[in-house]
Formats: C-alpha cells, structure tokens, sequence
C-alpha cells in the first residue's frame, strides 16, 4: 500500500529512460518531472520525503522545500542535510542501504501521529531558512566586505 513518486530530471536521457520502464513494470513506482515552479505540488502530494544521498552535498533546497510543507524526511547522513534534519525530531537522518531505507520508511509509514508531529517541527525548522533571512545574511556580508570587516 506504499507508492513512490521519483520526481526531478535523471542525469541523462539514458537514466530516464530506463526509469520510466523501470516504472512500467512497477505499478507502485511513479517518475515525473516537475518544473521548479510547481516543486510544491510534488511535495503536497506525499506523506513522506526521501533525499536518500549518499555523497556531500551542502544545503538542500530540495530538503528545506519538503520541510517547509511540513514533511517528514528521510535523509541521507551526509553533508549539509545533517543541519537540517533533527533525527527523530523533523525526520531521519540514515546510513543509506537497502535495510535502513525500509526500516525508517516503515516506521513512518505506520505512524500517522509521527508523521503529522515531525513533519509539523520540520515546518518549523524551515521557517529559519526564508529566502529574506537569506538576503538579509548576504547583505550584512557584502556590507562587511565593503567596510573592510572581513
């Protein structure tokens, strides 16, 4: 009774095709590309969000997106996603593999109460990363630097 939603482009028009056939064969698998502007939909639409990375990255806008719908995450333990995920507070923060996946997806799978608290602190959380407050740090660094603070 769980269906997945891979929505965002592949990383080459070979991926993509072999995940819309992937997802032919799996009637619970979706891929979908949606335009940036309408990201949201794609995270209204689902109970929980994913972002299983394996590799660093920094800040993802993709986490603070589904957050700021007030999704619980499951995120990969690399990188920038370890600020922004509590584990077990707005969502998960895992060693990705096959068993740790499905564990923390079950687990909010059956727990619409966790869902609804997590995915209501993970709002929360990313009311701190508004682009104004983001506009309003850069000016105050461009202002040092024309200042010679830095």
């Amino acid at each position: 009774n769980i269906s997945f939603s891979f929505v965002g482009r592949g990383a080459s028009e070979q991926v993509e095709k072999h995940m819309r056939l992937f997802c032919e064969n799996n009637k619970n698998i979706d891929y979908e590309w949606f335009d940036m502007s309408e990201m949201a939909r794609a995270y209204m639409d689902s109970d929980i969000v994913l972002i299983p990375s394996l590799y660093s990255e920094g800040t993802s806008l993709s986490l603070i997106e589904a957050m700021a719908c007030g999704k619980p995450v499951i995120a990969g333990m690399v990188g920038g996603l370890t600020d922004l995920v509590l584990q077990g507070y707005n969502g998960y923060l895992i060693n990705v593999n096959r068993n740790t996946l499905k564990e923390a997806i079950l687990d909010l799978a059956n727990d619409a109460s966790k869902r609804k608290t997590m995915g209501e602190r993970a709002r929360e959380i990313a009311s701190c990363f508004t682009k104004q407050i983001w506009e309003k740090r850069w000016e105050n660094v461009i202002n040092r630097l024309i200042n010679n603070e830095l």
